[in-house]
């Protein structure tokens, strides 16, 4: 095998042993913010691989239940599902971390911002798809049994915003200043909508750099490792939101493009969606602050300057949110004047 460092490449041999690959090549692909390790093989017999080890301390049995899930949605939308060993496994260990091997997708990473009409709707109408199909899939683990709960989303949330209000950063531009002046509408209408709700298994935390493209089409979605029982509207203002960036029709396209498929409560998508900027806009510069995250980082400092663009537009997204959620109006019966 060549191009590979020692880390990767004994991630390759176990995979390898494991699942009986020829490997002729691999390169380490670079490391995201999840803590997994990704390295791409070529193999004889076979199309490319991405070997991918989860961080440590990985529950297996959150592991085997996913991959489940996936198997059952993927007729729905091409996915990277993981190939399983001679015992049925899709997933082994390797120096304390649970590996898996799955086809290496074609296509590159949408470019928020830049889809086109046509790209659009074939982004909004297979993730309209694999959210109906999820919906459909019935377990007892539990990840993905459905319930009635307040989804997991929103208490994340609500708990980085108490963090955050407790433990502010220190502001550095004038985003992080309308950032921190936001946080409490940001508090005030999570609070309000915190509420028991069916929550059934759906895709959650994919963004644009998950959903691949060629030539005008969707050729894959991956990194699918949050999909949960949770609210479907916060994983479309989590999708759209990325993929749009600051162009406010064409996140309008996106929504109605689902929306010709499957219900959206917009209100709550809005919530998500401007919560989510603010909220990740100001962790990100704490996290800078503690020198817990490298600002020169280029991945780091691309994902800061996204979020920063798209504070104004998030302040627009929440103030209504706040006169529709704010002071408890979600729970109650009589909402009208």
């Amino acid at each position: 095998m060549e191009s590979l460092q020692a880390s990767g490449r004994r991630l390759c041999e176990a995979a390898a042993a494991a699942f009986g690959l020829s490997p002729i090549r691999a390169a380490a692909v670079p490391q995201g913010f999840s803590g997994a390790t990704v390295v791409r093989v070529e193999c004889r017999r076979r199309g490319p691989l991405a070997v991918r080890a989860w961080p440590r301390g990985t529950d297996p049995a959150r592991v085997a239940s996913l991959h489940r899930f996936l198997r059952f949605v993927s007729d729905t939308a091409p996915l990277a599902l993981p190939i399983a060993d001679a015992a049925g496994r899709t997933a082994v260990e390797c120096d304390g971390r649970l590996l898996q091997a799955e086809p290496w997708l074609p296509g590159v990473a949408a470019e928020p911002g830049r889809l086109d009409g046509a790209l659009a709707v074939d982004v909004a109408a297979r993730f309209a798809a694999l959210q109906i199909r999820a919906a459909e899939y019935e377990s007892a683990d539990e990840w993905f049994a459905a319930r009635t709960a307040v989804p997991l989303s929103l208490r994340q949330r609500l708990a980085a915003a108490a963090s955050l209000t407790s433990n502010p950063p220190r502001p550095v531009g004038e985003e992080e200043v309308v950032a921190a002046g936001l946080l409490g509408l940001v508090r005030e209408a999570l609070a309000g909508a915190e509420r028991p709700m069916p929550v059934r298994p759906c895709l959650q935390d994919v963004w644009s750099d998950g959903v691949l493209t060629d030539a005008g089409r969707v050729t894959g979605f991956i990194d699918l490792s949050a999909a949960r029982c949770d609210d479907p509207a916060a994983a479309a203002a989590r999708l759209f939101g990325s993929l749009a960036g600051g162009d406010r029709p064409l996140r309008d396209r996106l929504l109605g493009g689902y929306e010709r498929h499957a219900p959206l409560d917009r209100g709550r998508v809005d919530l998500f969606d401007a919560s989510g900027v603010v909220l990740s806009l100001l962790l990100w510069r704490r996290r800078i602050g503690r020198g817990e995250a490298d600002g020169s980082d280029p991945r780091v400092a691309r994902r800061v300057a996204a979020l920063r663009e798209r504070v104004v537009a998030a302040g627009a997204l929440l103030r209504p949110a706040v006169l529709l959620f704010g002071h408890g109006r979600a729970g109650r019966d009589d909402q009208r004047p």
